[in-house]
């Protein structure tokens, strides 16, 4: 797969080949729109996506905080987890076409919730990846470069997948 097309298609088998079913998930712009959404739990998902995307962003105004991250914010990998042994939110940044992003993931009942953890930064990776070959195509196919997609067109090929 390496066409945006195939986008929703991708997402929900990697999901499910990861086991992350029954937890919600949301990957989000740092404003706050919902790209994707995949919520098995009962709560309003824009009222989840804007305090997920206000929590992002106040805990990224505090990593200035920290003595010499300025210098070494290149190579830094924050991630927030907010949780007890079986329950909680994780968020996660990523990037979708250049921009900052954040996976938000709500579990409960959760006997490992490191694994689970781990598998939405390999869910994230792999998304990554998957949007740097279907760049790579659709530069090599259609003669016009990624670089020039608007948020409308990315916004657009998550479409399917917010209903």
């Amino acid at each position: 797969m390496n066409n945006l097309s195939e986008l929703p298609t991708f997402l929900n088998t990697e999901i499910e080949v990861l086991g992350l079913t029954k937890q919600s998930l949301f990957l989000c712009r740092n404003d706050g729109v919902v790209l994707f959404k995949r919520h098995l739990h009962q709560f309003d998902q824009e009222t989840a996506s804007a305090l997920l995307s206000g929590i992002w962003q106040a805990a990224s105004a505090l990593t200035e905080l920290i003595p010499d991250q300025k210098a070494s914010k290149q190579n830094d990998f924050f991630r927030l987890s907010f949780d007890t042994s079986s329950k909680g939110i994780y968020l996660l940044p990523s990037k979708i076409h250049g921009k900052d992003c954040f996976w938000g993931m709500i579990f409960d009942d959760e006997t490992n919730p490191a694994l689970i953890k781990s598998r939405l930064r390999d869910l994230a990776s792999r998304l990554e990846n998957f949007l740097e070959k279907s760049k790579n195509t659709i530069h090599s196919t259609k003669g016009h470069p990624f670089s020039e997609l608007t948020d409308e067109e990315i916004d657009r090929a998550f479409q399917k997948m917010r209903n």
